[in-house]
């Protein structure tokens, strides 16, 4: 159990500080460790993609379409190849189309996952 190890006086203002968090996050810190470091950041990305889009001018997409955006392209990004996953490449438009939805543009679409671009959110060196 996570805190079970701090001082009487930290342990209740780590409490009280986790009872403020959202119940997702709340299931992180169950597991806390370096091996989950990367599946936590990915759910916080995840369960963050419709505030991000808020924020880059599309308060229409509701939490639910920015995860289901975002796990048809993870789906469409990967394939399975001789028993193992293997990166898919594909372009927006083609991701776009196969999630093949009216309200899911190619500027929607795009917004969703820029989430995965921003410098603090990418693996990659800038």
């Amino acid at each position: 159990m996570p805190g079970e190890t701090l001082p009487k006086e930290v342990k209740e203002k780590f409490e009280s500080w986790k009872e403020q968090l959202p119940e997702h996050e709340k299931s992180y810190l169950d597991n806390p460790g370096l091996a989950n470091v990367l599946d936590i950041h990915a759910s916080k990305l995840y369960e963050g993609a419709a505030a991000h889009c808020a924020l880059h001018g599309h308060p229409e997409i509701t939490a639910k379409q920015a995860r289901f955006i975002i796990a048809m392209s993870f789906a469409c990004l990967t394939r399975i190849d001789e028993s193992r996953a293997v990166r898919n490449r594909m372009t927006l438009l083609e991701i776009t189309q196969i999630i093949n939805s009216p309200s899911c543009t190619i500027e929607v679409v795009g917004t969703v996952l820029s989430i995965f671009r921003e410098p603090e959110n990418t693996l990659v060196r800038p």
